[in-house]
């Protein structure tokens, strides 16, 4: 699995769009959907819902959400342990409000 997997999947739940999502990390939709497709079946299981008008994480997607917050924080953490003065990632804070079913969480 590769993180910046990881990162275009929570720019996608945080976007609610491939459309957006794709133009804010400057690759194609298609693109951006081939390698959510990769995680999907990585995960051998569904993680958005996809619909005319965007999408939304599932279940699975949502515990992906999470669990990819922290795990790309942890990165961060052991590179800026390796590679001082480098930007830190941030993660939502714990006063975040909570996501119902089927939305993703917030960034700050």
């Amino acid at each position: 699995m590769e993180t910046r997997r990881l990162q275009y999947f929570i720019e996608v739940c945080r976007a609610g769009s491939m459309t957006r999502a794709a133009a804010r990390l400057d690759l194609s939709q298609a693109a951006l959907s081939q390698q959510i497709a990769i995680l999907e079946t990585e995960f051998k299981t569904r993680l958005l819902d996809r619909s005319r008008t965007g999408v939304m994480a599932t279940a699975a997607g949502e515990m992906l959400l999470r669990e990819a917050q922290i795990i790309l924080r942890q990165v961060d953490q052991a590179r800026g342990a390796v590679t001082p003065n480098r930007p830190r990632y941030q993660a939502p804070s714990p006063s975040a409000s909570r996501p119902g079913p089927g939305r993703c969480l917030s960034f700050r």
